[in-house]
């Protein structure tokens, strides 16, 4: 598990939750899982997920590395 600090500006544009033109910062923690699946020869993926979350927002978000052990 991963513990940190998320730091962003929005650039608003409208979508679904937000119905007007408008940007703000956005500061909060940020709290990560992941875990790392070794392949032959060196190799590794790492899937991750990570939750942002502020006291005006939160925000989830995926990722997938690969990596290489020499």
């Amino acid at each position: 598990m991963d513990i940190g600090i998320a730091v962003g500006t929005y650039d608003g544009h409208p979508h679904n939750n937000v119905h007007k033109d408008e940007s703000f910062d956005v500061m909060g923690v940020t709290l990560g899982f992941g875990m790392t699946v070794s392949l032959p020869k060196g190799f590794y993926v790492r899937p991750q997920a990570r939750l942002a979350i502020s006291p005006e927002t939160g925000i989830g978000f995926g990722s997938v590395g690969l990596g290489y052990r020499f």
